[in-house]
């Protein structure tokens, strides 16, 4: 029922097109965080009781139910900026309890992020070692040609060869899984927005932010992009201006989302 509902909606969404404005996300998303601040000021501060009573118990458990916890809890954050600006300014402690009812999807869409990224991460860094191999090996046989030498008789110190390779490897695994994150974490944006606001399980919601968000890619990756700059600006003040800045940027998804999906009024 909500899965036709949200492909019919969704396809005729894209056939019509739709524009990204970041600006006009962002002033909508500051003014939900502004109109709202105590609330999302207490779930701020309750996260970092959270935090603190998981520093104070023993690993693994911290690790084990921080890893679990990370995920639902932070989509506390879409929730409350969800139902902050539907309800007209009316916003309920107990909307948070759609954290429990949808645990599971909230869980596997960062789980699924993740092994996403990791495997997008081997396959590109696969790529790049055989062309890597390839153009060393071109590289030998030009070499050993102008030399008019056998290929094996070319002096190369071994040890500074291999270092070389491990090196330039290394780069491109940090290299490929930026890329991967950068990717990724702009086409599935929307996931758990899509899951707020639809009512789908996990892989629908991924499809469709994927869906949504490729066709106006560059745009969305600009938008998150501003976003992570300002937290970044937030982090520089001693972190005391995340706490502004981590409700703006859900608020701001928040807003982006119920624009385009002609929620917004």
């Amino acid at each position: 029922m909500h899965t036709n509902g949200t492909s019919r909606t969704l396809t005729q969404l894209l056939v019509d097109g739709y524009q990204v404005r970041p600006g006009e996300f962002i002033g909508q998303g500051w003014e939900v965080a502004r109109s709202h601040w105590v609330i999302f000021s207490v779930y701020l501060v309750l996260l970092l009781l959270i935090g603190l009573a998981l520093s104070l118990t023993p690993f693994p458990v911290n690790s084990i139910v921080g890893v679990t916890l990370a995920s639902p809890l932070n989509t506390g954050w879409f929730i409350l900026a969800y139902y902050a600006y539907l309800r007209n300014q009316s916003v309920r402690p107990l909307d948070l309890l759609r954290i429990c009812v949808r645990f599971f999807d909230f869980l596997m869409t960062d789980l699924s992020f993740v092994l996403f990224c990791l495997f997008l991460s081997v396959i590109l860094l696969i790529i790049s070692a055989l062309a890597l191999v390839t153009c060393t090996s071109i590289a030998l046989l030009i070499l050993a040609a102008m030399q008019g030498v056998d290929i094996n008789d070319i002096d190369i110190q071994t040890n500074y060869l291999d270092l070389i390779v491990a090196g330039i490897l290394m780069g491109l695994f940090i290299l490929n899984g930026l890329i991967t994150m950068a990717y990724l974490g702009t086409v599935l944006m929307f996931s758990k927005l899509f899951i707020i606001d639809q009512n789908v399980n996990f892989w629908l919601a991924m499809v469709c932010s994927w869906r949504l968000v490729k066709q106006n890619f560059w745009s969305w990756f600009w938008f998150l992009l501003l976003l992570i700059l300002t937290n970044l600006g937030g982090a520089l003040l001693c972190g005391l201006g995340l706490g502004v800045t981590i409700p703006l940027t859900f608020c701001s998804i928040t807003m982006a989302y119920l624009d385009v999906m002609n929620r917004a009024t």
